[in-house]
């Protein structure tokens, strides 16, 4: 059961880099993931960390993190406000 949960952990990372936006004034670098898989509670709890290059002047950057629940977003370690 672990085994099915973490192919499908990876696949959705993989897929997150091949099917992510093209945007030309952002580009995403690197992500460190740490995340804990619960198959009883048939959960996926961690934490992303992105490393954005900003290559022109941008007012936000978009994620598709469809059905994703966040506690917090930091922006150079502060707080930030996001929706």
């Amino acid at each position: 059961m672990l085994q099915r949960y973490l192919i499908l952990l990876f696949l959705v990372v993989s897929s997150a880099r091949l099917f992510s936006q093209h945007q030309n004034k952002v580009d995403f670098a690197h992500a460190d993931i740490d995340v804990q898989i619960d198959p009883n509670l048939k959960v996926v709890e961690g934490e992303v960390t992105y490393k954005l290059k900003i290559l022109n002047r941008v007012d936000s950057v978009f994620l598709d993190a469809r059905n994703m629940d966040f506690t917090a977003v930091r922006l150079n370690n502060r707080r930030v406000n996001y929706n």
